[in-house]
């Protein structure tokens, strides 16, 4: 089971205030057990990655769209730091895949290439069976340009 982790390049691009998460158009790809993404730390472009995408019923083949909220100033005394909220994912009557789910690949699909965000490892016994799926809210950190 691998763990959680951002792409090198993704990472770099945020600290740098290279990647605008006001104008990102971010991603959710689940990934069922073999798929590279969950090792391919050095990762640029999504599709030189084998993804073997989730393919149990309710699941839309491409991944889902997040909505990020607004980045605002972080008050955590990190200064020259925003942080931006992705609101939680919701799938109706996430149904069984044909292989467990292995996690899921965040992406950048309003960049060219589209560019692996992070991974969020899921490794647990408790698959989904066909009741609502829910991915909780993730905060995103990054350099502010200004």
């Amino acid at each position: 089971m691998a763990a959680s982790f951002c792409y090198a390049e993704a990472a770099r691009g945020f600290l740098n205030g290279e990647i605008d998460v006001n104008a990102a158009t971010v991603k959710a790809v689940l990934c069922m057990s073999s798929t590279t993404a969950d090792t391919d730390y050095d990762a640029t472009d999504v599709s030189a990655m084998t993804l073997d995408e989730y393919d149990g019923a309710g699941y839309t083949a491409g991944g889902h769209t997040l909505t990020i909220a607004a980045p605002a100033a972080d008050g955590t005394g990190q200064g020259g730091f925003a942080s931006a909220v992705v609101t939680a994912l919701t799938i109706l009557n996430l149904g069984a895949g044909t292989r467990d789910l292995a996690g899921v690949l965040f992406s950048i699909t309003s960049l060219t290439p589209d560019m692996p965000l992070c991974w969020l490892d899921y490794g647990g016994a408790d698959q989904p069976d066909g009741t609502n799926w829910t991915l909780a809210s993730i905060k995103l950190k990054g350099a502010t340009t200004s």
